[in-house]
């Protein structure tokens, strides 16, 4: 009943909507443009009730939109702490596969629905533009399949690192990658 899901994201191109005092502190609302490599594992029998055995190593590349927003606060002069949450603006096809039970052969996706994260991320200001940081995440959505045999709500813990480089006062570009995990009940 297991289902495990890596994905790999790489997010690029946040623009902050709010004017920060100083570089990287406050508040800030950015919309991601994420590239993401996921793999499914799954137990056949989630999907056919007739099936057994797992299904390894399906996986696809995605692109898809998401909603940041956060705060960093100011530990010093070159130190800060965030804490944020994202939210996918689109669902995301994790993986496709034909399934044959019996002759028949039925095509299988699944979409991840209502995906959200919570993070932390620690980081350190390179230059008075550049942030360099560290990232530590919840992540929580719904996997859905296209035959309606499977739904289920997943969760799990992700890491990464990224670095954001002012282009003006209000906007920055951010280059991250973040890998995560997440199971089922």
């Amino acid at each position: 009943m297991k289902k495990l899901l890596l994905v790999a994201a790489l997010s690029v191109a946040t623009t902050s909507v709010f004017a920060q005092a100083k570089n990287f502190e406050g508040a800030y609302v950015g919309i991601d443009l994420n590239l993401r490599s996921s793999t499914a594992k799954i137990d056949a029998s989630d999907i056919d009730s007739g099936a057994s055995g797992t299904i390894d190593g399906l996986g696809r590349q995605s692109i898809n939109g998401t909603l940041d927003f956060g705060y960093n606060y100011a530990l010093d002069g070159k130190f800060l702490v965030g804490v944020g949450a994202t939210y996918d603006l689109n669902n995301t096809t994790l993986a496709e596969a034909s399934v044959s039970d019996d002759g028949e052969s039925t095509s299988v996706s699944l979409k991840e629905k209502n995906h959200y994260s919570i993070y932390v991320t620690p980081g350190f200001k390179v230059s008075e533009g550049t942030l360099a940081y560290g990232k530590l995440a919840y992540h929580h959505s719904k996997v859905v399949d296209s035959v309606g045999e499977l739904s289920e709500t997943v969760y799990g813990l992700g890491y990464g690192a990224g670095i954001k480089t002012m282009l003006d006062k209000n906007m920055y570009l951010k280059v991250e990658v973040q890998n995560y995990s997440v199971e089922d009940d």
